[in-house]
């Protein structure tokens, strides 16, 4: 391993982001010597596991990522040639090592500690910030685990090893915030993992309490309002909350409870995710991230800034995306009976909530449309108005939930919604006409806005019956009188 204890880290281009504020006693000489970890500290599970068959497919000489395999030997499968980009990020963030954590046998762990010597010598010096963080992190988790179960003379150059990666990341110029969170989040890690690497500590805080409001707004959204990115960030950061006493500073730690409870108003009564969250890739890390860390979801949830809003009264619960499209998603229980949205796109501004003991009203306004929404504090009276601009596209559409009968009522005005329990819902509307339109098991209704019928807006309205009667020929009662 190359000597870099002469090197000291603090004379780099970091210096304007952090170097002026570090305590004089550790400005002038904190040198490689000094980020050796003296022992190992708490066992960090991160949430993504390995599979250890393909531990035993890596023991055997066979190396496959990416949709590519290579067959070599450990002193020569970091030096390979034409490879794709993504086998090649695997190997060189050290993904591997979780494989061969989740085989926990004697030999594997051995032949991990032989391919991360290989690894090393091969390191480039020079990365970036994000292939950095993964390694310590790789390092920090998965790789501390082997290392634990290894000799005393394997651990010591595992430790040196740490060192190396610790004095690579610090010399790193972050060049936004999102690098210098993702920085001391890495150095969080060791400081969880390993013993001895206090003098670190108020340069990671330092870090987080400047750099986490750049990411992390304080209802705890992303601040580009990108779900994905809130997702990643707390499955880097829930994990270390999981450890037994966890060193993470307070501003972090309410970041994601805050980030958690915003996530929650994507799931739907039953603890499912709503239509507003449909991507299968994201809603499989959203249950991992509640099956790791689970909090009681509230029954009255608002997040004014965030973009999502929850409204629970006696089983019938409505979630609201109050960003672009104004989408809806309505549970009658635990089953879920429609979700709708306009077909307007727009910039969103913040949304209000106001609540009395009859129900609640949220206010939701667009570049091109207003949505105001009741529900009555017994659950069975949902109504909505939309009030679109002139030249706004009016259309409302409303997925319904599969497995729901509808039938139309009053001459194509209104339509009748059955579930699978045999509740029934009326929905109407004013200042427009409805269509059914069913294909593929899937069912939808939409409501047209009338030209210059009822100043622009769409009233509709969703009111619960009692149970639907076999063989009963009266049409369900309905009230006609909106209450917005």
């Amino acid at each position: 391993m190359t000597d870099r204890g002469a090197v000291i880290f603090g004379a780099t281009r970091d210096k304007p982001a952090w170097f002026a504020n570090l305590p004089a006693g550790l400005r002038p000489a904190l040198r490689i010597r000094q980020l050796v970890p003296s022992g190992f500290g708490q066992v960090i599970t991160p949430l993504v596991t390995g599979d250890a068959k393909q531990a035993s497919e890596m023991y055997a000489g066979r190396f496959e990522f990416g949709g590519q395999i290579v067959n070599a030997a450990p002193s020569d499968v970091f030096t390979q040639r034409s490879l794709k980009p993504e086998w090649r990020d695997a190997m060189a963030n050290l993904s591997w090592l979780a494989h061969f954590n989740a085989s926990n046998r004697g030999l594997h762990d051995q032949y991990a500690m032989r391919l991360l010597h290989y690894w090393c010598k091969s390191n480039p010096a020079e990365k970036n910030i994000g292939a950095q963080t993964k390694t310590l992190i790789a390092l920090s988790t998965h790789g501390q685990m082997i290392a634990q179960r290894c000799e005393t003379s394997v651990q010591s150059h595992y430790f040196e090893i740490i060192a190396q990666e610790l004095h690579a990341l610090l010399k790193l110029r972050a060049r936004n915030p999102e690098q210098s969170l993702s920085k001391a989040i890495a150095l969080l890690y060791c400081l969880n993992s390993f013993q001895g690497l206090r003098h670190l500590r108020e340069l990671t805080d330092e870090l987080i309490e400047r750099n986490l409001d750049c990411e992390i707004l304080p209802d705890g959204g992303h601040i580009t309002r990108d779900t994905r990115k809130l997702i990643a960030f707390l499955e880097l950061v829930v994990p270390l909350q999981l450890v037994k006493t966890p060193i993470m500073p307070t501003l972090l730690s309410n970041a994601v409870e805050n980030g958690l409870a915003l996530l929650n108003l994507m799931q739907g009564p039953d603890g499912n995710p709503t239509g507003l969250l449909q991507d299968d890739p994201d809603v499989v890390r959203l249950r991992s991230l509640f099956e790791a860390k689970p909090i009681e979801i509230p029954k009255l949830n608002f997040a004014p800034h965030s973009g999502f809003a929850r409204v629970d009264h006696n089983k019938a619960v409505l979630i609201a995306e109050t960003s672009t499209k104004l989408g809806l998603d309505f549970f009658d229980g635990k089953q879920k009976l429609m979700q709708t949205q306009s077909l307007e796109k727009g910039l969103a501004r913040p949304a209000d909530l106001q609540t009395a003991p009859q129900g609640t009203v949220l206010m939701m306004q667009s570049t091109n449309q207003n949505r105001t929404c009741f529900l009555s504090a017994d659950g069975h009276d949902l109504r909505i108005e939309d009030e679109f601009n002139a030249n706004a596209e009016s259309e409302i559409i409303i997925h319904i939930a599969q497995g729901i009968r509808l039938s139309s009522l009053m001459d194509g005005q209104a339509v009748m919604l059955v579930t699978p329990d045999q509740s029934v819902w009326n929905l109407k509307q004013r200042g427009g006409t409805i269509q059914i339109r069913q294909s593929n098991m899937q069912s939808e209704i939409l409501i047209h806005r009338n030209e210059y019928a009822n100043e622009g807006r769409i009233n509709w309205s969703l009111k619960k019956q009692a149970k639907a009667i076999k063989n009963q020929r009266k049409k369900a009662s309905f009230e006609t009188d909106l209450l917005i």
